[in-house]
Order: C-alpha cells, then sequence, then structure tokens
C-alpha cells in the first residue's frame, strides 16, 4: 500500500477515526491493530521477521534490565568500598554484554541473511574466478522484509540504550511491539529512539483539531514535493540515466544528475513531510529527518542535516564506542608519541570515520556502488579534517573574507556539487557503471547542446514539464528560506482565514494538476523504500 495512494490515506481517515471514537485508554492498541494491519499488506511472509526481530529484542531487554536491577541491589549493600563497588559493576557489565552482543548478533544476521546473501555469494563466485577453482552459485530465493534495514536499526539502538541504562525496558511486549512497528515510519524511517517515541504512542492523546490542520497542510507539502517534483524528474532520470546513457553527452548526464540530487531529495523529505504529518494527526510527533540540507556549507554539515536520524543512529552507536573504546584510546596514546600530537589526532578520528560510511554504504544496500559511494563521502570528510587548518591558514593570508553571502555561497555551491558527485555511484547499475559515467562525462563534451537548446531533448520531459520542474524547485527553495528563519504552519495560523484556505486549496488543486500519478506511470514508490 504505498503511502501515496487512495488506499493509503482511506485507510489513515477510518484509522483516525477509531483511534478518537474510542476509549483513550485502548488508543495505542488501534495504533498497533493498523500498524499490523498495514505491514501485512505489503506482504503476509514479511510478519514473521518482524515478529522475530520485536520477541526477541523485547526478550532481551528484559532480561538486560533484571541484570541492572540486580546490580542495584547488589551496589545497595552496607559496608562495599570503591574496589567492591567496581567489582560488582563488573560482573553484571560482563553479563549484560554477553547478552547484548548475543541480541544484535541475532539481529544483524536476520538482515545480512535478507539483504546481503545474494550479494555474498556473487562475491564469493567472482573471487573463486580470481582464484582458478569454480563456485556455482545455489539458487536461492530470500525475501527482502519491507523496512528491515529501519526496524533493525531502531531494535539495535533500543537493547543498546537499555544496557546503557539510558532507558528502561519495556515490559509490555505490545507496546514494545507497537514502538518498532508503528506504521507511519516503519517503510522509511526515521529511525526512531525509545525515549522519544514510546511514551507518545502509549500516552492518551485528546482531538485537536490543530494537529489534524497542522499534519494535513505538512502532508500537503510532502506529497507536493513527491508527486509534482520529485515524480516528475524521475521521468527524465529514467531516459538519461537507465535507458542508455551512453547515447548521451557530458551537458545532459550533468544535468540528469544535478536533477537527481534534488529529486532524491524531494522524494525522501517529502515522505518525511507526509509520514510526519499523519503522525501529528494522531497526536505523535516524530523526529526530524531533514533539515535543508542542500543550505550546508560543508560536507559534515550536510549530513548532519541529510536523514538525520540515520546520521545520528551511526554517532551514537558506531562511532562513539570505537573512538572511547580502550583498545582504541591506546592506539591513539601511540600515535601522538610516534607521529605527534596533530597527527596523531588526525588519523585517530579518520579511522571511525571510515568505519561509519564503510557501514553506512553498506546499509544503504548490497553493493559495491552503495559502499564506494560511503567511502567517497568518508574520505571527504578525512581530507576537510587533515587540510582543514591549512586551508583556513592560506585563506587568512590571502585575506580572503569568509563572514559575507559570497563565500557562503561558495560553500554551499561546493557542498552540493560534491554530493552530486557522489550520486553517480547511487543511480549508477553497479560501480563500474558508475566509473563510467564519470569517465563519459570527462571525455564527451558537446557544448552544441548549449547553444542549441538540445540538451533538453530526449529526456522524456518537454518545454512544460521543465517549466514545472523550475517553479517547484524555486517553491521547495523559497519555502525552505522560510523554515530556516520562523515555523511555516505557524506563521500561516497567523494569517485571515480566506488566506490560509486559499493557500490550502492551492496546494491541493496544484497537486492533483500537475501531479504525477495515474495509468502508464511507475514513479509511486519512494527511492528510500528499498534500503
Amino acid at each position: 500500500m504505498s503511502i501515496t495512494s487512495l488506499n493509503y490515506f482511506g485507510f489513515v481517515a477510518v484509522l483516525l477515526l477509531l483511534y478518537y471514537i474510542l476509549p483513550k485508554k485502548i488508543q495505542w492498541i488501534v495504533l498497533l491493530l493498523g500498524s499490523i494491519g498495514f505491514y501485512l499488506t505489503s506482504d503476509v511472509r514479511y510478519i514473521i521477521f518482524l515478529s522475530a526481530s520485536i520477541l526477541i529484542t523485547w526478550f532481551f531487554g528484559i532480561r538486560i534490565q533484571k541484570k541492572t536491577d540486580r546490580q542495584k541491589d547488589e551496589l545497595k549493600a552496607e559496608g562495599l568500598d570503591r574496589d567492591g563497588k567496581r567489582a560488582i559493576k563488573e560482573k553484571f557489565k560482563k553479563k549484560k554484554r554477553r547478552v547484548l552482543v548475543l541480541n544484535v548478533i541475532i539481529l544483524l544476521g536476520l538482515l545480512y541473511v535478507c539483504k546481503y546473501t545474494d550479494f555474498t555469494l556473487d562475491n564469493i563466485k567472482n573471487l573463486s574466478k580470481l582464484l582458478g577453482f569454480s563456485f556455482k552459485k545455489p539458487k536461492i530465493n530470500i525475501i527482502l522484509p519491507l523496512g528491515i534495514s529501519f526496524y533493525t536499526f531502531q531494535s539495535i539502538g533500543y537493547i543498546m540504550d537499555v544496557y546503557n541504562e539510558k532507558v528502561t525496558a519495556e515490559k509490555n511486549p505490545l507496546k514494545y511491539a507497537l514502538f518498532i512497528s508503528f506504521f507511519p515510519q516503519i517503510v522509511q524511517g526515521p529511525i526512531a529512539r525509545y525515549k522519544d517515541l514510546a511514551g507518545q504512542l502509549t500516552a492518551e492523546h485528546k482531538f485537536e483539531f490543530k494537529n489534524i490542520k497542522f499534519g494535513f497542510e505538512l502532508m500537503l507539502y510532502g506529497l507536493f514535493k513527491k508527486l509534482v517534483l520529485a515524480d516528475r524528474i524521475a521521468v527524465m532520470v529514467e531516459n538519461v540515466i537507465f535507458d542508455d546513457w551512453s547515447k548521451f553527452g557530458r551537458y545532459e548526464l550533468i544535468l540528469a544528475i544535478v536533477l537527481y540530487s534534488i529529486q532524491i531529495y524531494a522524494d525522501f523529505s517529502g515522505c518525511m513531510d507526509i509520514i510526519t504529518g499523519i503522525a501529528k494527526m494522531f497526536g505523535i510527533e516524530l523526529s526530524k529527518n531533514f533539515d535543508h540540507p542542500y543550505f550546508s556549507k560543508t560536507i559534515p554539515e550536510f549530513w548532519r542535516r541529510w536523514h538525520v536520524s540515520l546520521g545520528t543512529w551511526f554517532k551514537d552507536y558506531v562511532f562513539f564506542p570505537i573512538s572511547t573504546a580502550g583498545w582504541f584510546q591506546n592506539l591513539n596514546r601511540k600515535l601522538r608519541k610516534s607521529w605527534g600530537a596533530e597527527a596523531g589526532r588526525i588519523i585517530t578520528g579518520i579511522i571511525p570515520i571510515m568505519v561509519v560510511w564503510f557501514l553506512t554504504g553498506f546499509w544503504h544496500g548490497a553493493s559495491w556502488k552503495y559502499i564506494a559511494w560511503g567511502l567517497y563521502h568518508g574520505v571527504l570528510i578525512a581530507l576537510g579534517m587533515a587540510f582543514g587548518p591549512l586551508i583556513n591558514k592560506g585563506c587568512d593570508k590571502l585575506k580572503i573574507k569568509r563572514d559575507c553571502f559570497s563565500f557562503r555561497l561558495f560553500q554551499m555551491t561546493r557542498t552540493f556539487i560534491l554530493c552530486c558527485i557522489g550520486r553517480v555511484f547511487f543511480i549508477s547499475d553497479g560501480l563500474k557503471d558508475g566509473l563510467n559515467i564519470l569517465g563519459h562525462i570527462w571525455t564527451h563534451n558537446n557544448p552544441w547542446v548549449l547553444y542549441s537548446g538540445s540538451i533538453f531533448s530526449n529526456t522524456g520531459l518537454d518545454t512544460y514539464d521543465y517549466v514545472i520542474v523550475f517553479v517547484s524547485i524555486l517553491i521547495v527553495w523559497a519555502v525552505s528560506m522560510m523554515q530556516e528563519r520562523f515555523k511555516v504552519r505557524e506563521k500561516l495560523e497567523e494569517q485571515n482565514l480566506v488566506f490560509r484556505w486559499a493557500v490550502v486549496y492551492a496546494a491541493i488543486f496544484i497537486i492533483l494538476i500537475y501531479g504525477m500519478y495515474g495509468a502508464g506511470l511507475n514513479t509511486g514508490d519512494f527511492l528510500y523504500r528499498d534500503f
């Protein structure tokens, strides 16, 4: 059930009605049943993997919590000195760590088998050829459950927070099941934290028209970004990149890649707006997953603004555990002693960054192109760490003014271009195909298309479509600029009634008239649905 379909909106409307007319104490049960029903519409088999992930993590969470409670009881014993308390903590830490590691191995094992088995077998087959022996790849058909990458990370985040005593384990398995399976965000995130979302899901919410109105307005904006902008660009990208990119020259490909970067933003952030708006109607606030990333001045800032929940997940559960581990601290001291303080700091800073970006790429898909995309961004961040101070000194010597609009515009443009280069791997059929596209752009110069205007020909879009794309980009840019300064929906609420309804009706008619939907179009699915 696509979240841009009439069936989905009908489902949400019925669920909302039940949610507010039934007793408040069973609202969370309505949400749970609705979430299960929504998930079952994709494929009945998927529920097996989701249920296993939920039950296993809930069980291990309870076990860790019991050990934490026993630790606290033992620490209350009289006559314990500092060494005695330390021994008790260390004893229970080892016990809890064994449970945590087993839980994480099971969760990642399920994810790996479902998502990466075929990738692993293909690489074993290719490696066997290089080594001179034959490996016959077995024919297996493993399903990829909907949203498994997202709910696996959400489950790991929960169990690690229980282990670190940041949250108390949920005793009710059904309430924990709702936290993992909440229907608006199970497919594409955001990857929620238990402390932020669980309490909202089980709290009693009274009907507030403001929540319905604000949620509906945000949902409309998401539908505009998806149906009018992203799905229109998708037609052009499909024709230029996926049909036969080799018949196009440098400038058509550059245009396609730039527009694809806009498409994936409008597609993914549009999805986040739709599901955040729907959650708002139920009185639930989802975490912010996008913060106008194309206003970023550096690559690290870009990734603090893009897919925020994934970035903070890797920071909290991969980057920090590595950088604070005992073995890593020992390595840090040795490198500082051997190479100097500054060099040691840079090298030890780069190691966890590269690990994070390798895993980020691998999380996105079972392909070397995603790993290359991840490592590309890791290298850019590492280069920034290594040469940033030197570049700043150079700017000071050349007396380049950095606290002005022109320099910030240069930084934003530079960051956008670097992101577009990375998108080549993201959009290609594979790593080799991505490298070939970059090589083709470099070698096939066709300046005549700029003068003749034929750059827009044979792309699947006509002049009418390009005008809509251009105007839509301006609208998204203008709204983003306003969102940087104030809360747009609250500011709209301050206007007179006629103006407010004029804006809402205008948005509805724009989506109905200019949206890409109907027979013969296959643009309804969101790009991140398969990750």
